[in-house]
Formats: structure tokens, C-alpha cells, sequence
């Protein structure tokens, strides 16, 4: 009931702002972007998905399966794009445990492959993120009286986190260490496995950054654009609401009201979201498509 109550309230919150914005101008400054701006955000969407999609590769080499590889980068793709739009559980999870398991892979390495590539992605966040707060502290306002060196500290203690997973992968690994998430009995990753999941990750998060710093006036500052993106990914996964549909555009125009006017903010996170959301989302449906018909040919093959 509390849930029903929290999403209510977030939704009349979303509707009474959007009520309030000039989405005239806003579709004005939407038919503004030229083909060779789009053309650039895509680029740089469609390489972090092709990154973020590599993801599995990893679960592939740590649980050891012999699915062909480039059907665990379509499964992951597809996932990924789901996940991005309508949340983690139907998206990253449903779907993933849906094609996994229809060629044949087991639902307990499903799962540790899905552990995983949670863990691969927000391992490069926290990397990007501890570096961005240790050398490009944010300007907070002064009515929060946090100072510098805190923020630099949080910065610190985040890379102190990054430092310790890869710690725990060299001495975990050959004393046998294993953990339980949700259920399943992980071990640590190699060394190389995790250094392969800290570049993959953060190798996404810039890409996408890229997509929407390509979309927004040009002297807004790359620094300043990740800042406000990974802000909104924090309030996005705090909140749970798929796709982060009004939380992302409603964040990310608060975040930037002293770079950008409400038109500008909004014209440019709802151009983001076409290209590296909903763009990728059309892709995956329509593979996703081709994948149960694959699969059920498989399925009849094996049988």
C-alpha cells in the first residue's frame, strides 16, 4: 500500500511540473537539432550499448558456459535496452532468465551471470564516480555548508571501495572465498575479470554521457554534464520507476537550472532519452522477436 501510495504521490509530483513547461518551445528547440548532432549522440549511444551489451561476456568467462558468444551479446543487448525502459526486474532480469533458459542455460547460472553484470555495472560508476568527487568536486549550494574536503573524502572512500573489490579478487580467489546474492553462492572474479568489468563499465558510463553532452549547448562542460547524469542515475535507481520515465527529465532540468533554461534542459534530456533509450528499445523488440522464433527452433533442433 505504501509502495501504491509513493508512486501515486511521484506521478501527481511529474504531472503538475510537466503541466507547467512550455512544450511548445520545448518541440521547437527538439526540431532545432541538425542530422549531424543526432548522428553523433547515436554514434556514441549505440557504442555504449555495444559495450554495455559485452557485459554477459564477462558472466560467460566467470561461469565458465559454452553458449556461442555472439548470442550472449544479443541476449544481453536486448536485456539492457528492456532494463533501460521498463526497470531492472522486467528488463534485466525477466528477459535475461526468459532467453537464457529457453537455449537451454540453467537458471542458477543464469543468475550468477545477471549478479554479475549488476556488479559490473555499477563498479565503473563508483570508479568514475570516486574520481569525478576527488579531483572535480561539484559546487554544491552554500545552504548545505558541505565542505570540499568532504566531498573529496566521499570521492576517496568510493576508489577505497574499488581498491578493496580488487583486493578481495587477488586474495579472495586463492583462498577459496565465496559470498551469497540473493540465493546464489558467488565466487570472487579473477583479476583480469574484474579489470575487464571496471573498463567495460566505464567505458559505458562516458559513452553515454557523450550521447547526451553531444545533445546540450556547447558550453556546458563534459565534467558538468557527467555530474548531473550520474546524480540522476542515483535518484533513478533510489525511486525504482521504469525508465525513470519524468524522474530523469525532471532531475536532470533541477540538476542544470543554473547552466540551462527549462526549454534547453528539457529539449536536450528528451533527445537523450529518444536516442540511447528509446531507439535501442524499437531494436530490441524487434530482436527479441527473432530470438524466441530462434529459440524455439533451437529447442525443437535439440529435442
Amino acid at each position: 500500500m505504501l509502495i501504491i501510495l509513493f508512486f501515486t504521490g511521484v506521478a501527481t509530483l511529474i504531472f503538475a511540473r510537466a503541466r507547467q513547461v512550455d512544450w511548445e518551445a520545448v518541440g521547437d528547440a527538439l526540431a532545432g537539432y541538425t542530422a549531424f548532432e543526432l548522428g553523433l549522440a547515436f554514434v556514441a549511444a549505440a557504442l555504449g550499448h555495444l559495450c554495455s551489451g559485452s557485459y554477459d561476456l564477462i558472466g560467460r568467462w566467470y561461469t565458465g558456459h559454452f553458449m556461442p558468444r555472439r548470442r550472449v551479446f544479443a541476449i544481453n543487448a536486448i536485456a539492457y535496452a528492456f532494463s533501460l525502459n521498463l526497470g531492472a526486474l522486467v528488463g534485466g532480469w525477466a528477459f535475461r532468465v526468459r532467453l537464457y533458459t529457453r537455449f537451454g542455460l540453467p537458471v542458477a547460472v543464469v543468475a550468477r551471470i545477471i549478479v554479475l553484470a549488476v556488479v559490473t555495472n555499477w563498479s565503473g560508476f563508483t570508479l568514475l564516480a570516486g574520481l569525478l568527487l576527488l579531483f572535480w568536486p561539484p559546487a554544491l549550494p552554500e545552504a548545505w555548508n558541505i565542505p570540499v574536503v568532504a566531498i573529496r573524502g566521499v570521492g576517496v572512500l568510493m576508489l577505497a571501495i574499488i581498491g578493496a573489490y580488487l583486493a578481495a579478487c587477488v586474495i579472495g580467489r586463492r583462498r577459496g572465498w565465496t559470498c551469497r546474492v540473493r540465493g546464489q553462492q558467488m565466487r570472487m572474479p579473477t583479476l583480469p575479470m574484474a579489470a575487464a568489468q571496471l573498463s567495460l563499465s566505464s567505458v559505458s558510463w562516458l559513452l553515454m554521457t557523450v550521447s547526451l553532452w553531444m545533445l546540450l549547448p556547447a558550453h556546458l562542460t563534459f565534467v558538468r554534464v557527467i555530474e548531473a547524469l550520474f546524480a540522476c542515475s542515483i535518484a533513478g535507481a533510489a525511486l525504482h520507476v521504469p525508465g525513470n520515465v519524468g524522474v530523469l527529465e525532471g532531475s536532470f532540468t533541477t540538476l542544470m537550472a543554473t547552466d540551462l533554461d527549462e526549454v534547453q534542459a528539457l529539449a536536450g534530456i528528451l533527445a537523450f532519452r529518444a536516442v540511447y533509450f528509446l531507439v535501442p528499445f524499437a531494436a530490441a523488440a524487434v530482436g527479441y522477436g527473432f530470438m524466441e522464433v530462434f529459440a524455439r527452433r533451437h529447442r525443437k533442433t535439440k529435442g
